[in-house]
């Protein structure tokens, strides 16, 4: 079951209440600073840099916004060049095998160009991956409302697998994310080009990819994600995403058909207390009978009282996975609990708590586990010297 200790952390932290030191400050209706890190917004005089949006997020949009960690673009540059670094180690108990293990969830090393107002190119690497390419795109467009980027991105669905592991509150996106988002290919990385930007609380984004994730093209057919956001206040995000996958004959063993998923999210911020939720409905391409699948994730977290420098923050959060809308005990559902220890604007100690629970005719196996993973995300900008400089 789930430690009583983290229930325990939980009901310990302070209410939330007004503004204070802990809250995340201001941000204009494009920009916000991330959840869970202490980085302030980007100037509001102007929009933000692709560099910009890297820093409170670089896997998609960084905050599942529809345009892009890219979608605006300053008169001026800045920090043409930016360079990251992303190391999460992690240590896990769990009932089912291996029962403890040690694992390199990510380490990653990224490059943000921008020798321009108009041009951006992101290369992203992962050396405890095969491939170790992560994000490799060229990004360029006249301004926030338009922009065109080619490569490889993530599609422009789901705000949680948009949001960036360098600001989500969980040591893992869950199994909706896995088997729906990922596993039948309605989202992740793919190769293809994006026409993505925002128009004032407006953001939207456009993609059509290979869908063959990050390997080579295999057949003619395509896919295309596409992403909506509004924000309604200062305190609102809402979303809605929908993918649509054409398999083709060629494609050994599927049958040529056409996929469709769509979705609805929001993100909720008062005070102290972030609230994450999103609902996804897809036909599931990975059978061979017409499946629908229908599904839903929601977190929570608070940012908690700082104690001798160290913020501590509460999370929890609730999954079910219903495979078959039309079959019968063939739901999984997950509750997590944690508590993310933040020491710095860089590093994280997250320790998380999760058990499935999964009726009888589920595909997947019930598990508990304890997840225990230091994170370390940061960011510097490069000065560059041109040539003939001082």
């Amino acid at each position: 079951m789930i430690p009583t200790l983290l229930l325990c952390a939980i009901a310990a932290v302070d209410p939330p209440s007004a503004a204070t030191d802990h809250e995340a400050p201001a941000a204009t209706p494009m920009v916000e600073a991330a959840a869970g890190s202490d980085s302030p917004a980007p100037d509001a005089n102007r929009p933000a840099s692709p560099a910009e949006r890297r820093s409170m997020g670089d896997e998609g949009g960084g905050d599942g916004t529809a345009g892009g960690d890219g979608g605006a673009s300053p008169s001026t540059v800045s920090d043409p060049l930016v360079v990251g670094a992303r190391v999460h180690g992690r240590f896990k108990l769990s009932d089912q095998d291996p029962k403890a293990a040690f694992d390199l969830r990510r380490a990653r090393l990224a490059f943000d160009l921008q020798p321009m107002w108009w041009l951006a190119a992101q290369l992203d690497a992962d050396v405890s991956k095969v491939p170790m390419v992560k994000d490799a795109y060229v990004d360029v467009g006249p301004g926030e409302l338009l922009r065109v980027r080619v490569g490889q991105f993530k599609t422009p669905y789901s705000r949680i697998e948009l949001t960036s592991s360098g600001r989500l509150p969980l040591v893992d996106r869950g199994l909706v994310n896995q088997e729906l988002t990922i596993a039948a290919g309605f989202g992740g990385r793919d190769r293809g080009l994006m026409v993505h930007g925002s128009i004032a609380s407006l953001g939207y984004a456009v993609a059509i990819h290979n869908g063959t994730a990050t390997q080579d093209e295999v057949d003619d057919g395509k896919d295309v994600g596409a992403r909506l956001t509004y924000k309604p206040a200062r305190v609102l995000e809402l979303g809605v995403s929908g993918g649509y996958l054409l398999r083709n004959a060629r494609v050994v063993g599927v049958v040529p058909r056409r996929f469709a998923s769509g979705g609805v999210d929001l993100r909720l911020r008062l005070a102290r207390l972030e609230v994450v939720g999103e609902a996804l409905y897809a036909q599931d391409p990975l059978v061979a009978n017409d499946v629908r699948t229908l599904a839903g994730i929601a977190y929570a977290v608070v940012r908690g009282p700082k104690v001798s420098g160290v913020s501590i923050r509460p999370v929890a959060k609730v999954e079910i996975l219903d495979q078959n809308v039309q079959a019968n005990r063939d739901q999984a559902r997950a509750l997590g609990l944690g508590l993310n220890l933040h020491f710095a604007k860089a590093l994280r100690l997250m320790v998380q708590a999760e058990e499935l629970w999964a009726e009888a005719n589920s595909a997947l196996a019930e598990e508990r586990r304890l997840v225990v993973q230091l994170a370390f995300d940061d960011r510097l900008p490069l000065a560059l010297r041109h040539p003939g400089g001082s």
